[in-house]
């Protein structure tokens, strides 16, 4: 090898090494990548498994909650002494009820019957103002929906003791021009009801998507940067729709995605200088064998020369034997008399188109038949005698028979036959040369 090819060869093992580097490097960044992508996907899942669970829990609370209220109406509509005590003790059991009281509607006016407030909230006159508040909101009680048992008003801001108080109405037909009417505060009854959350969500935020207010029902926690996930579902509260929105930091939900993420680089690296090392290693032993593949191939590009030159005469050789074989076949033609070849059971395997012309049958037709077919009954023994001498001494046998052409008259022939053999088999049939006459 002169100093070019080395130079060229060690310069090919640099590149082949600088070539491994950087498809180990890659190979680390998509690893890593993926393993960040599944980390955040199982943080998007578990999240998203937190959410439906919160969703789940506040919803049949929800239900439970107009549920009971409905049971309230039911059980005491006959006696307004009983659902007053009924109210008194459903009302001390939600701290988040503000009021209660039974009001009889009319179109000219709202009559109040009676109130309760309870222990939490014992400042009274609180039911006139929702009333007030209320019969300006899309005349709830004028056209009660026909779907929703209780109906719901939006959050209304009442003005007491020169203070806002944020209150929602719940409202339940308890009889004729009846209704119960209980003032609640949406932020303590969303409290009492969501409960404990889970530790992994930040942020909680419900909505009333008919409102559409930016100030939201009920919040925990706090979001002061962007990355957090987000989940969204709705609420369905009697006639109105609520909407529940839970916030969470992925690092959170998958605290190993950092740590998975250094061990896949560092392994990447450590991966990728092994095989750089070995490499560059194997690239230096292939210069040394260079000199001997140059070698072998000067030799096979010979032999090759070589191989070329035997199917030149492949060629040639193979031309030849379709020349003699296609001058066999037009001597066959040519000839007058009828040519065959027999399996070593007699049957016709081959005869020449003269037999249409000497006897008047298709080639076609025996094909497959025993030759003897062909014969007058008394000449088959001979040629059975005849067939029989030619494959036990060798040679060629003559005899004369008589052949029967398609009107099935007589006609009289001489026959050659030459037994085929070969080393493994034996006998495997006969060439026979039939003329006519």
């Amino acid at each position: 090898m002169d100093s070019s090819e080395r130079t060229q060869a060690t310069v090919h093992h640099y590149w082949l090494t600088a070539l491994v580097i950087s498809a180990g490097l890659a190979v680390s960044w998509l690893v890593a990548d993926k393993a960040i992508s599944d980390y955040q996907k199982r943080a998007i899942d578990q999240h998203q498994q937190q959410h439906n669970l919160l969703h789940t829990r506040l919803q049949g609370r929800i239900n439970s909650l107009l549920e009971s209220i409905g049971w309230v109406v039911i059980t005491a509509r006959d006696s307004p002494t009983m659902m007053r005590h009924s109210i008194a003790a459903f009302t001390n059991s939600y701290p988040s009820i503000m009021s209660a009281g039974l009001v009889r509607h009319s179109a000219a006016s709202d009559e109040l019957l009676w109130e309760y407030s309870s222990v939490l909230h014992r400042q009274s006159n609180r039911l006139p103002l929702l009333l007030e508040e209320a019969r300006t909101l899309s005349g709830l009680m004028e056209n009660p929906p026909a779907s929703a048992a209780v109906i719901v008003t939006p959050r209304i801001s009442l003005s007491m003791e020169n203070q806002l108080q944020q209150a929602t109405g719940l409202l339940r037909q308890a009889g004729d021009n009846l209704w119960l009417v209980l003032l609640v505060d949406p932020t303590a009854l969303l409290k009492s009801l969501v409960g404990a959350p889970d530790t992994t969500l930040d942020a909680i935020r419900i909505h009333d998507l008919d409102q559409h207010s930016k100030t939201p029902l009920y919040e925990t926690g706090t979001i002061e940067e962007t990355g957090y996930l987000q989940q969204r579902s709705e609420l369905s509260v009697g006639n109105r729709s609520w909407l529940l929105a839970t916030y969470a930091r992925p690092g959170e939900l998958a605290p190993g995605a950092w740590h998975s993420w250094q061990s896949v680089w560092l392994t990447g690296l450590t991966i990728t200088g092994l095989f750089a090392l070995v490499c560059y290693l194997l690239g230096r032993r292939t210069s040394r064998l260079q000199s001997g593949n140059r070698e072998c191939l000067q030799k096979l590009k010979e032999q090759r020369q070589q191989l070329g030159n035997l199917r030149v005469e492949k060629n040639i050789i193979r031309q030849a034997l379709e020349e003699c074989e296609q001058r066999t076949r037009d001597l066959v033609e040519l000839s007058p008399d009828i040519t065959a070849e027999l399996d070593e059971s007699g049957r016709i395997g081959f005869i020449s188109g003269q037999v249409a012309d000497q006897l008047g049958q298709a080639p076609a037709d025996l094909d497959g038949q025993p030759l003897s077919n062909l014969l007058a009954e008394r000449h088959r023994q001979v040629l059975t005698t005849a067939l029989e001498a030619a494959r036990q001494e060798h040679t060629i046998q003559t005899t004369d028979i008589r052949l029967l052409n398609r009107e099935g008259d007589e006609v009289n022939a001489r026959v050659r036959i030459l037994s085929l053999r070969n080393a493994v088999y034996g006998c495997t049939g006969y060439r026979l040369g039939i003329r006519i006459g």
